[in-house]
């Protein structure tokens, strides 16, 4: 099953997958957002006459479409009077995607349920082009307990903007390190123990290095997920000052009345202000930039597939990811004994970063009871779990990530770490995204570019980096 990661930058390497020229030539043929749904980017549908359809827009090239189409076919057969269609929208990231939705949009082209993750989550909800669920899931709480009872409470309150829920989680991912099990032994190193820290960390990034000027210690991508915030995250600090919405007392009282991690928790994360040039901050990208300049055990940042490649061909040892790597990994040739996953080291802490996405109901739908019957069907445990088989991504149901038919044969041996990630870290926490969201992440990406190739220090990339963060969320709304 063939899927598109809406926190990765390119498709798996695999047998099945499409190549990156295919992947382009879908790009180009998306850039005319307006015009997407006419020019059938996706049109994945039943091929029944019927006189209704539901429009649900998608992150990603057309092969996600048509798994959505098969995890569908539930409640196509229980509303024949419904015709689903999944289109996918292509683009290299979230900002990419998120900016082609708003044109449609805008341009009043009719659709019903948008994949919105965290980082667009507060961007659409401010401009209310999404709209709350809060009536609907209190009226169905019986539904919804279950769902709430496999779902830790954190990943549903990165789904919420000032004190109202707009998304149910479908998909989520934490940064932890994958690690090359083959170059570890190779390099004398022993596996990374839980409590493994940030020296211990680069002293297995050396002893790999060592093996040959070609063979890396660390790669990491420089973007909004899984790039500098991890190390950031783990000197307990942020990008942005991380506060709370004030309401959203039904929820946790309702859904999470014993639950301990829910306790203090309200209407959703808030990030009013820059904090990109607090001294931790500096410590974390001095600790990235010397990786590469001073001990040089790890490469200019690069993308996730070429990190893939990489590590599935023993050029590298280390690298941040989620579930959704171990599609790739397989997909290249590697057994589940070739890889191994462990915590993020610690540092001042080992608190994690994680992200989320799912469907939300649009504004302007005419289907609105009919979008949100999809979002219950697509939530039900058994189309979670076929969605997430084979490695492609992370499910927010924690007794489909732990199930052990989803690791048997894939890996990792410790599969119950991506939960475990927020269980033991109870810090962890969203990525951070305002609701100019675009703005923020082309700036945080351009300074830590900076830095990364020598063109700035570590605190003159952050000090400007703030300097112009702090201007664009003095222009939102508080």
């Amino acid at each position: 099953m063939n899927t598109q990661d809406p926190f990765s930058k390119k498709k798996e390497s695999s047998k099945t997958a499409i190549s990156r020229r295919q992947f382009l030539k879908w790009t180009a043929a998306g850039t005319a957002a307006a015009t997407l749904l006419g020019n059938k980017v996706v049109r994945a549908t039943s091929g029944r006459q019927t006189t209704q359809t539901l429009r649900v827009v998608l992150f990603g090239a057309p092969d996600r479409a048509k798994t959505f189409e098969y995890l569908g076919k539930g409640f196509q057969a229980a509303n024949p009077a419904i015709n689903v269609e999944f289109l996918g929208v292509p683009g290299a990231e979230w900002d990419e995607f998120f900016s082609k939705v708003s044109t449609m949009l805008a341009s009043g082209q009719n659709i019903d349920l948008i994949e919105v993750g965290t980082e667009g989550l507060q961007l659409f909800a401010s401009k209310k082009f999404i709209q709350p669920l809060d009536e609907r899931i209190q009226a169905d709480k019986t539904f919804w307990q279950e769902y709430f009872d496999d779902v830790p409470p954190q990943l549903v309150e990165a789904m919420m903007y000032d004190g109202k829920l707009y998304n149910m989680p479908f998909l989520w991912g934490p940064a932890v390190i994958f690690y090359n099990t083959k170059l570890f032994k190779q390099a004398g190193v022993q596996p990374p123990k839980p409590d493994w820290t940030k020296d211990d960390f680069l002293a297995a990034a050396q002893a790999v290095h060592k093996l040959g000027d070609d063979i890396y210690g660390f790669g990491w991508p420089n973007r909004h997920w899984g790039g500098l915030i991890p190390w950031v995250f783990v000197q307990d600090s942020n990008i942005l000052k991380q506060t709370q919405f004030e309401g959203g007392d039904w929820l946790w009282k309702t859904f999470y009345p014993d639950n301990k991690t829910a306790q203090g928790r309200k209407g959703g994360v808030h990030w009013p202000e820059s904090m990109a040039n607090d001294p931790r901050n500096i410590e974390a990208l001095q600790f990235l930039q010397d990786l590469t300049w001073k001990e040089k055990v790890a490469p200019a940042p690069a993308d996730f597939g070429q990190l893939a490649n990489f590590f599935s061909n023993g050029k590298l040892a280390m690298l941040p990811a989620h579930r959704f790597m171990i599609g790739r990994l397989i997909g290249a040739g590697m057994t589940r004994d070739d890889y191994d996953v462990v915590f993020m080291p610690k540092w001042t802490t080992q608190r994690h970063q994680f992200g989320t996405s799912g469907l939300a109901i649009t504004t302007n739908t005419k289907l609105a009871d009919q979008a949100y019957e999809m979002v219950k069907h697509l939530t039900r445990k058994e189309n979670m779990g076929a969605y997430v088989k084979g490695g492609v991504h992370t499910s927010p149901r924690r007794s489909v990530n732990n199930d052990p038919e989803q690791s048997k044969a894939i890996g990792p041996n410790n599969p119950t770490i991506f939960y475990d990630a927020l269980d033991k870290f109870p810090g962890s926490a969203p990525i951070p995204a305002p609701p100019p969201n675009k703005d923020f992440t082309a700036t945080f990406v351009k300074y830590v570019g900076l830095a990364m190739s020598n063109e700035l220090s570590a605190k003159d990339a952050l000090e400007n980096m703030h300097k112009e963060l702090s201007v664009i969320l003095s222009k939102v709304k508080k």
